[in-house]
């Protein structure tokens, strides 16, 4: 299922209305996974989130293909329903944080990360 991210052979023209939201967790303590969501004026479901799932690669390559100008939002303390105890929303590394930081900004995303976020 996919959630209005565009495919890797079409990019959108202009940002996204609410801009895009960004997700991050493990499962069974394993490699993180990522969701890029379309933002809403809602939390997003558990379920969206884990449906979406994708690994790094996958992320970079959707942030490229994003339009410049293209607000993210990190998030991972708004999501709604029953969580799954083998999941655990968390932020990666040091170094792959700043890995995204740095793409977001080679292809002008605006990365807004939360504020106890500590990338130094």
């Amino acid at each position: 299922m996919c959630f209005g991210i565009p495919s890797y052979a079409q990019q959108a023209t202009k940002p996204a209305f609410k801009g895009m939201e960004l997700y991050s967790y493990t499962e069974n303590g394993k490699n993180i996974k990522y969701a890029l969501l379309i933002g809403a004026n809602r939390n997003k479901l558990y379920e969206e989130i884990v449906g979406a799932s994708i690994d790094l690669n996958v992320l970079i390559k959707k942030i490229k293909i994003l339009p410049p100008e293209e607000n993210i939002f990190w998030f991972n303390s708004s999501v709604q329903g029953p969580i799954d105890k083998k999941i655990e929303f968390k932020y990666p590394n040091k170094d792959i944080i700043k890995k995204i930081k740095s793409i977001c900004k080679e292809y002008h995303i605006i990365l807004h990360l939360p504020g106890n976020m500590n990338t130094e």
